[in-house]
C-alpha cells in the first residue's frame, strides 16, 4: 500500500543503496496507464500508453538518447487505440503489442497497426511462456479465462486454456507450470496441458478457486497447488467465544470478488474431522493397537490386519475390534465387540499396546498383566505380589513398568514370557508413570512417575529403576500429577506433566544429561489433563486431552536455532482420553477419541495456528454482510444481473430500459452446520444490503429472540445518493424451519450501520443516529407467503418505533457501543460520542441520544470498534512504578514526562478507529469538571487521542471478539487480553490485545524499539518511517501500540542475538555514555512530538531510544523470553 505522498521511505532507501548514475526522464503526458521497452531495437526506446485531455488512450515511443551529456526522452512515434487499451507487450522486430477489451492491436515499427479480437474481458495479467521466443503470451481477464496467444508470421491466434481466479498477475515459472496471483481468490499453481484435462485433475486443491473450472468441460488447466487469500474481507462475525461461549472462537468473513465470492471460516488451532463413533457410556480411557493375522488368516493365505479399540469403564472393559484386507477395505469397516476370549473384561484396564510388531498384546489391569497373541489367547501373566491391586501401568512394546501403591516394577516380554526385572520403591504412592522411548524404534531407557505427595517428579533408569533425578520439582500450589509422558520434540527431550486442575509443566532437558535446562507452566484447562504421543503428517506430536484440550508441537527451525514447544487448541471440547490409531490402513493418521458417554474416530487436521475453510458463493455474488445468531446465518449478497431481459421480480416489462436495475439484492439464511441456504428473501429493485446485526428485541410482551435486522438502502436511476432505505426484521423460527419477515422500519436514506442496544436497535441512516424500540403496533401489519421458508408475517403486536434520533456530521458510515456511550464513525469528520439516557416519568419513558464529545481531527473513517474496559483487579498495576534516571532530576529544566503521562485513568471508555490512510488511531473519552463565574459545576467529555499508528492495510471491519479460548497465563494472569478482531481489504485478519500491566507494557514497548533500531529490516527499510503516522493533515511517529508481529520474532533469534537486543548493545558503551545518548534522544523525540500533538491534548513518551531493558526494569533475558512466549498464546 502508498504512503501518500511523504518521502521518507524513499530518501532512506536512496541512502541505504549502491545504485549510482539515477536520472530523471520527463515526458508530457500526464495519465500514464504502462509502459515497456520496445524488443529488438538499436538503441533503447520505451513505449508508453497513456490517456489524453479527451479521455482518449495513445501509444508513443520514445527513443533513450543522449542530448548535451544528459539523458533524454526523444518522441519518435505514436498510435491511437481504444479508450479500452490496458496492457503493453514487447514484440518480436521492434513491435508492440496493445492488449484491452476483447481485442489485440500489433503496432509495428514501420507503422503499420493490424487489430483482431481476443474474446477476452478487462485484461488483468499477461506473461509471456516463453522470455526468450515470446511467441507465446498467457493472458487473463476480468471473468477469469485464462487465453493463449500466438504470434507467428501471420495473424496472431488464441485459444481459451480454462478458467482461473480473476488474475492480479501471472508468472510462468517452468515446465509448463504458472503461478496465478490472486487478489479476489486463492492463489493457485497450475499446469498447461496440450491436452484436455478430466475434470477430476482440475478439482485438485480442494479450493474455491477451482469452483468454476469443474463446471466447464474442454479445460486445459490443472491445479497444482492452492495458497489461502480472504482478500477482501468486507465484513466478518466472530462465532464462539466472541459470543460469550467457551469454545474458542472462529471468525466468518465475507471475502472474494468475481467469479470467486465466498464465505471464509477462519479457525484457530487444530479441528478434528469425526469419521465415526458410537454411544459408549461410561467410558473413562481407551488404548488402539493393531494386530497382526491370526491362525485363520494365515490358513486362508490372506494378509489381514485386526484393529482393537480397549475402552475402559469404572468396573470393566469393552474390546472393540475390526479386520482390514490391504487388498480391498470397502467404503467403510464394521466395528464390533471382541468374541469372548482370554482378554479380561470384568475389570478397569490401566493400560494396553501393541509388541513385536502386532504379534503379542498387552493388557494391564487392577489385578495382573497379561500377554495375548493376536488371536486373543492367553500367552503369559504376571501378578503382584500377596493379591495386591495396580494402581498405574504404562505399556511400550515389550517393556512395562506398573505400581502397586509406592512400589513400581519394571517388567519385560522375554521369549513370550513375562518376568519381572526390577522393583523400586517410592517415597510415595504412585499417580502415574510413563515409559517411552526417546527416540522412535528404540528401546525405552527411563521411567517418569509422578506421586500422589510430594513435589517431584522422578526420572528411573532402566533396567535397574535406580533414581536419575530429583530436579523436576512442581511448585507447591496444590497441584498433583495425574498424567505423564516423555518424549523428543524438536531435538529436545521433555518431561511432560499434567495435574489434576489443567495445568500442564513441562520440563526440557539438557542435551548431555537429565538435568532441567527450561521449566514452564501453562493453563490449558480445567480438567484434569491425559497426555497422549501420536504422529500426524510424519512428525510427533502429543495430545492433551482435558476440557480444553490442545496439542503440543515442535516449531519449524532452520537448525541455527532450536525448536520451540508450541500449543494449538483444539476445536473438540470435552475430551477425556485419545489413543493413536497407529498401524490402520482404514484410518491413517486418525485418533480414537473419548468424550462424555461417546467413543469416536476422528482425524485431525494439519496443525498448523489458522486453519481456513471455503464455502464458496454463486459467481459475482459479491458477500456483503453476515451475521450469526445461536444456530444459523444470516448472509446479504449483491447479485448482478447477466440479461435485462429477465428481472428476478418477474416484472421487467413495466420498466423502462433506461431504468432498469443492473443488480439485486438478496437476504438468505444458512444453516451453522452444513452451510446451504435454508431460506431466501429477494429484495426490492434498485435495494441492495447496507448492514446486518444478530439482536434480541425487548418488547412488553417479552423477549423476541433469533431476530436479524437486515439495513438497506434505495438508489434510483438517475440519483447519486441513497433517498430512501428500510430496516427489515427477520425472526427465524427454529422449530418450523423458516424465516419470518416480522417488522420494517421506512428510513430517509441508506441504513450505513445497525446494532442492538439494550433490546433495542441504534443504527445510522445517512447523517443521523436512530434509536428504535420494539412497541406496540399501530399499523395493521401484513401477512402473506413468499415462498415455502420464508412468510411476510408482521408481528400483530410489536413493531419498529423510532425512539428518538440525533444528528451526525456527513454521514454516520459505522458505530460501536461500550455501555450507554455510543461511538459514531463519520466518512470525513472522525469519530463522534454520544451519551444514552432514558428519563423515566409519571408520563411514560423519555429516550435520549445526548452529543458528548468528537474527534476534531478530519479523519476519513473506515471502521470504529469499542475496547472493552480493563478488568477491575488489574486497574492498580496499570501504572508502572517511574525510573527517575529517566525523566531526570527535579530541578532539571528539561524532565521528561515519564511513561504512566502517556496513558489516561482506567476508568475512562476507549475506542479505536481506522482511516483510509491505512492508520489506527486510539481515542480516549476524558470527563472533567469545570466552574464558569456562575458558580454551577459544568462537566465536559473530550476525545483525547491515545495512540496513531500505522498499519499499511486498509481496516473494513472491527467487531469484538477473539480467536482463543479464555485461559489465564499462570504466571502473566490476566495481563494480556485479546478483545477485538478485524478484516482488512487486502484479507487480512488481525487481532488487538490489551495489554493491562503497565510494567509488562513498559519492557514489551522497550523490546519493540530495540528490535526496530537493531535489527535489519528487509529491503533496509526504516521501521519508524513505516509505522509512522500519515495522512492528508498530519504526519508524526507512532506511539500508544505495540507490533504484536515485530515483538513475536524475537523468539526466532538466536541466544545471543536476543541477549544484544535486550541489553541493546551494552556492551559496546559504557553505562555514562550510553545513559547520556538515551535521554538525548528521548529528549528529541519529546521536543517533536509536543510540536505535533500539543502537550494539553495527549502526554505520551514512547521509548524512542535504545535502552538495556534488563537494566532499566530489573529483568533476566529468560523473563522477556517467557513474555513473549505468552504473548505469542493472544491468537
Amino acid at each position: 500500500p502508498t504512503r501518500g505522498s511523504r518521502g521518507k521511505n524513499r530518501e532512506h532507501m536512496a541512502k541505504s543503496t549502491d545504485i549510482q548514475g539515477v536520472s530523471a526522464l520527463y515526458v508530457d503526458e500526464l495519465k500514464i496507464i504502462d509502459m515497456c521497452f520496445v524488443r529488438d531495437a538499436v538503441t533503447p526506446q520505451l513505449a508508453i500508453l497513456y490517456e489524453d485531455a479527451d479521455m482518449m488512450r495513445r501509444v508513443r515511443v520514445y527513443q533513450v538518447a543522449k542530448v548535451r551529456g544528459e539523458l533524454q526522452l526523444v518522441a519518435q512515434t505514436s498510435w491511437t487505440a481504444t479508450t479500452a487499451a490496458a496492457r503493453l507487450v514487447a514484440l518480436p522486430k521492434g513491435a508492440v503489442g496493445v492488449l484491452g477489451h476483447a481485442y489485440l492491436a500489433v503496432c509495428h515499427a514501420d507503422g503499420k497497426t493490424s487489430t483482431m479480437a481476443t474474446g477476452t474481458t478487462d485484461v488483468c495479467g499477461v506473461c509471456w511462456v516463453d522470455q526468450e521466443q515470446r511467441d507465446r503470451l498467457l493472458v487473463a481477464d476480468s471473468s477469469g479465462t485464462l487465453t493463449l496467444v500466438a504470434f507467428g508470421d501471420s495473424v496472431p491466434e488464441t485459444s481459451r486454456l480454462g478458467s482461473v481466479p480473476v488474475a492480479s498477475c501471472l508468472t510462468y515459472v517452468g515446465d509448463g507450470c504458472v503461478f496465478v496471483g490472486s487478489h479476489c481468490g486463492d492463489s493457485l499453481l497450475i499446469r498447461l496441458h496440450q491436452q484436455q484435462v478430466p475434470l477430476e485433475a482440475v478439482s485438485l486443491g480442494g479450493v474455491l478457486a477451482r469452483k468454476t473450472a469443474m463446471r466447464e468441460s474442454g479445460s486445459f488447466v490443472e491445479t497444482l497447488e492452492a495458497f489461502s487469500n480472504l482478500a477482501p474481507v468486507v465484513d466478518l462475525c466472530v462465532v464462539g467465544q466472541g459470543q460469550g461461549q467457551k469454545a474458542a472462537g472462529s471468525v466468518v468473513a465475507c471475502s472474494g470478488l468475481r467469479t470467486t465470492p465466498a464465505l471464509r471460516m477462519v479457525r484457530n488451532g487444530v479441528g478434528v474431522a469425526e469419521i465415526a463413533g458410537t454411544e459408549l457410556p461410561g467410558v473413562l480411557r481407551v488404548w488402539a493397537l493393531a494386530m497382526g493375522g491370526s491362525q485363520m488368516d494365515v490358513d486362508s493365505q490372506t494378509a489381514n490386519r485386526r484393529v482393537l479399540v480397549v475402552a475402559s469403564m469404572a468396573a470393566h472393559t469393552v474390546v472393540l475390534g475390526w479386520t482390514e484386507e490391504e487388498e480391498d477395505l470397502g467404503d467403510s469397516v464394521e466395528m464390533a465387540e471382541l468374541a469372548p476370549c482370554a482378554w479380561v473384561t470384568n475389570e478397569p484396564t490401566l493400560a494396553a499396546a501393541a509388541a513385536s510388531d502386532g504379534c503379542y498384546a498387552v493388557q494391564a489391569t487392577v489385578s495382573a498383566v497379561l500377554l495375548l497373541d493376536s488371536s486373543g489367547r492367553l500367552v503369559s501373566r504376571w501378578m503382584p505380589a500377596s493379591g495386591m491391586k495396580i494402581c498405574a501401568a504404562s505399556v511400550y512394546g515389550g517393556q512395562i513398568v506398573v505400581a502397586v501403591g509406592a512400589t513400581v516394577h519394571y517388567v519385560e516380554m522375554q521369549a513370550a514370557t513375562l518376568v519381572c526385572v526390577a522393583t523400586s520403591v517410592q517415597p510415595a504412592d504412585v499417580s502415574c508413570l510413563d515409559i517411552h522411548a526417546w527416540e522412535p524404534g528404540r528401546q525405552a531407557t527411563h521411567v517418569a512417575v509422578g506421586l500422589w505427595a510430594g513435589q517431584s517428579v522422578h526420572l528411573l533408569t532402566l533396567p535397574t529403576l535406580a533414581i536419575t533425578s530429583h530436579l523436576l520439582v512442581l511448585p507447591g500450589d496444590g497441584g498433583l500429577p495425574r498424567s505423564i509422558l516423555q518424549c523428543t520434540l524438536g531435538g529436545t527431550r521433555y518431561v511432560l506433566v499434567g495435574l489434576g486442575d489443567g495445568r500442564l509443566h513441562h520440563f526440557a532437558l539438557t542435551p548431555d544429561g537429565f538435568s532441567v535446562a527450561e521449566h514452564k507452566c501453562v493453563t490449558l484447562g480445567t480438567h484434569p489433563l491425559a497426555l497422549t504421543p501420536f504422529v500426524s503428517r510424519g512428525a510427533l506430536h502429543v495430545f492433551a486431552a482435558s476440557d480444553h484440550s490442545a496439542v503440543l508441537f515442535a516449531s519449524a527451525t532452520d537448525g541455527r536455532r532450536p525448536a520451540r514447544l508450541m500449543y494449538a487448541n483444539v476445536d473438540a471440547m470435552d475430551v477425556g482420553c485419545v489413543a493413536a490409531l497407529h498401524g490402520s490402513i482404514a484410518f491413517p493418521d486418525a485418533l480414537c477419541l473419548v468424550s462424555p458417554g461417546r467413543l469416536w474416530v476422528g482425524r485431525p487436521d494439519p496443525v498448523q495456528n489458522l486453519h481456513v475453510r471455503t464455502h464458496a458463493l454463486p459467481a459475482w455474488a459479491e458477500p456483503v454482510r453476515v451475521a450469526f445468531n445461536q444456530s444459523v446465518y444470516g448472509l446479504a449478497t449483491v447479485h448482478p444481473i447477466d440479461d435485462a431481459s429477465e428481472m428476478p421480480w418477474g416484472a421487467s416489462a413495466l420498466l423502462h430500459p433506461d431504468k432498469r436495475p443492473v443488480e439485486y439484492g438478496r437476504f438468505s439464511v444458512l444453516d451453522s452446520q452444513s452451510m446451504e441456504v435454508v431460506a431466501s428473501l429477494l429484495l426490492d429493485p434498485f435495494e441492495q444490503p447496507q448492514s446486518l446485526c444478530a439482536v434480541s428485541l425487548q418488547g412488553a410482551a417479552g423477549t423476541l429472540d433469533n431476530v436479524f435486522v437486515l439495513g438497506t438502502s434505495v438508489v434510483m436511476p438517475g440519483d447519486d445518493d441513497a433517498r430512501s432505505g428500510r430496516l427489515v426484521v427477520f425472526s427465524w423460527d427454529t422449530s418450523g424451519r423458516r424465516l419470518n419477515v416480522v417488522g420494517e422500519f421506512a428510513a430517509v436514506g441508506a441504513v450505513y450501520a445497525v446494532e442492538g442496544f439494550r433490546g433495542m436497535v441504534l443504527a445510522t441512516v445517512a447523517n443521523r443516529l436512530l434509536l428504535l424500540g420494539w412497541q406496540p403496533r399501530k399499523q395493521p401489519g401484513v401477512h402473506k407467503q413468499v415462498s415455502s421458508h420464508v412468510y411476510i408475517a408482521h408481528d400483530v403486536d410489536n413493531e419498529l418505533v423510532l425512539l428518538c434520533s440525533q444528528q451526525t456530521q456527513i454521514a454516520a458510515l459505522s458505530l460501536a457501543i461500550a455501555g450507554d456511550f455510543i461511538v459514531v464513525g463519520d466518512i470525513l469528520a472522525s469519530a463522534s460520542l454520544y451519551h444514552y439516557q432514558n428519563d423515566i416519568s409519571d408520563t411514560g419513558a423519555r429516550y435520549r441520544l445526548v452529543p458528548l464529545a468528537r474527534d476534531a481531527a478530519g479523519v476519513w473513517t473506515t471502521a470504529i470498534g469499542a475496547v472493552p474496559p480493563p478488568l477491575a483487579h488489574n486497574h492498580q498495576g496499570l501504572l508502572p512504578p517511574i525510573i527517575d534516571d529517566e525523566t531526570g532530576p527535579a530541578g532539571d529544566r528539561q524532565k521528561l514526562p515519564s511513561y504512566n503521562d502517556a496513558f489516561l485513568p482506567p476508568s475512562c471508555n476507549r475506542y479505536l478507529v481506522s482511516d483510509a490512510y491505512h492508520n489506527i488511531i486510539r481515542l480516549a473519552s476524558v470527563q472533567t469538571e469545570y466552574q464558569p463565574a456562575d458558580g454551577a459545576n459544568i462537566q465536559e467529555h473530550r476525545l483525547v487521542v491515545e495512540g496513531r499508528w500505522h498499519l499499511g492495510d486498509q481496516i473494513n471491519v472491527i467487531r469484538p471478539g477473539s480467536l482463543v479460548m479464555d485461559i489465564p497465563d499462570p504466571e502473566f494472569p490476566d495481563c494480556f487480553r485479546p478483545q477485538l478482531v478485524y478484516g482488512t481489504l487486502n484479507g487480512s485478519i488481525g487481532v488487538m490485545a490489551s495489554v493491562e500491566n503497565g510494567k509488562l507494557g513498559r519492557i514489551l514497548d522497550r523490546l519493540q524499539v530495540n528490535m526496530a533500531q537493531m535489527l535489519p529490516t528487509p529491503g533496509l527499510w526504516s521501521y519508524q518511517s513505516w509505522r509512522a503516522y500519515s495522512s492528508d493533515k498530519r504526519d508524526c511517529d507512532s506511539f500508544g501500540f505495540l507490533d504484536g508481529d515485530l515483538i513475536e520474532g524475537f523468539l526466532d533469534l538466536s541466544t545471543e542475538m536476543q541477549q544484544l537486543v535486550v541489553s541493546g548493545g551494552g556492551a559496546l558503551m559504557d553505562r555514562e555514555r550510553r545513559d547520556g545518548a538515551e535521554r538525548l534522544c528521548k529528549l528529541e523525540y519529546w521536543k517533536s512530538f509536543s510540536k505535533v500533538e500539543g502537550e494539553a491534548e495527549c502526554r505520551c513518551l514512547a521509548q524512542m531510544a535504545v535502552s538495556d531493558i534488563c537494566q532499566r526494569e530489573g529483568v533476566s533475558l529468560d523473563f522477556v523470553k517467557r513474555l513473549v512466549e505468552s504473548l505469542t498464546r493472544l491468537h
